[in-house]
């Protein structure tokens, strides 16, 4: 059976267990599944998620909140054929203050190679499908959408569908290289206004 075929089991399905099939697999090296597997060992070392009632607002209360990466790309090789972008030292001056004052670690990598960019923002990624039940994501859009479909704004649906696909499932195998995996989405808005369903 092909890599991406192999079958895991849906954590706490019990006697409804299916099992589920990668639908796609990241390009890892060994650092990201050591830093995955530290952020899962954190997860389960702060207790389980079953009982607890979400609250939907991330913990900010932190000296730094995390960690900022600012490209700031100017100037380009001759064979790129782009010339000098002139103005975004000053994009990058703005963004390095505004998120520092946020609390963030700021670092500013300047004129990045394709190889240097894909180096500092390369991340790895599963999607999950269970057969039975289908894709992680589309049941958890479903759910979402049959609780809170016509009181919730799209941006705040999609919101609690990361967290339901986040926090309700994770893959169990055999296989070390596909157990305790887990899923986010990622959402993209090119929205203007708000969007609500009709009542």
């Amino acid at each position: 059976m092909a890599d991406d075929q192999e079958y895991v089991g849906e954590q706490g399905a019990g006697e409804f267990a299916r099992t589920d099939s990668v639908d796609a697999k990241p390009d890892r090296t060994s650092f990201m599944s050591i830093l995955l597997k530290k952020k899962n060992d954190s997860i389960r070392s702060a207790g389980g998620t079953e009982n607890e009632v979400p609250t939907y607002k991330y913990n900010m209360n932190f000296e730094k909140v995390g960690k900022c990466i600012i490209i700031n790309n100017k100037n380009f090789e001759p064979v790129t054929g782009m010339g000098v972008r002139n103005g975004t030292d000053r994009d990058a001056d703005a963004l390095f203050r505004c998120f520092r004052n946020l609390g963030f670690d700021v670092v500013v990598y300047n004129d990045c190679t394709c190889a240097k960019m894909q180096d500092l923002l390369k991340q790895g990624y599963y999607s999950w499908r269970n057969p039975g039940r289908g894709s992680w994501f589309v049941q958890a859009l479903c759910s979402i959408l049959e609780e809170h479909g016509k009181d919730l704004e799209i941006m705040q649906i999609l919101t609690r569908v990361n967290y339901r696909v986040a926090r309700h499932f994770e893959s169990q195998s055999d296989d070390p290289r596909l157990n305790e995996k887990k899923q986010i989405p990622c959402v993209v808005s090119m929205l203007t206004k708000e969007l609500h369903f009709r009542k």
